[in-house]
């Protein structure tokens, strides 16, 4: 079974590293990802966050037109495009990449939860 926190993780950590170096659609897409695990992970606070900063970015993308990523998710035509941003980079793919920066993939810090720890990352996001 899928770890879908773990994954939340490691798209929500290289959104950061993509912000940090400029590259926005890389931001966008991985906060994409992030939010969709966070979905598949039950951690609606985070797929939210992870909506606004995507729809403040790319407000003509068809995300925008959903109130929720859940409703989202629920469409056949949005469920293809989460698919195909998933083969662009699988969370095998995302967790190699953060392996080779010497990063933990899964964020771990005992004193909060993931959801919690990716909210307290996400919020160094803006546009």
């Amino acid at each position: 079974m899928r770890d879908y926190e773990s994954a939340m993780c490691a798209y929500a950590q290289l959104a950061v590293l993509s912000h940090d170096k400029r590259q926005g659609l890389a931001r966008d897409r991985f906060l994409l990802l992030s939010g969709v695990e966070a979905c598949r992970a039950g951690w609606l606070e985070v797929a939210e966050r992870c909506r606004l900063l995507h729809n403040q970015s790319q407000p003509a993308h068809q995300l925008a037109k959903y109130p929720s990523l859940p409703d989202a998710l629920r469409d056949p035509d949005f469920s293809r495009i989460a698919e195909h941003w998933e083969h662009w980079c699988s969370y095998e793919r995302a967790e190699h990449l953060l392996l080779g920066l010497q990063r933990s993939p899964t964020g771990e810090n005992a004193e909060i939860t993931r959801g919690e720890w990716v909210l307290q990352l996400l919020a160094s996001l803006t546009p």
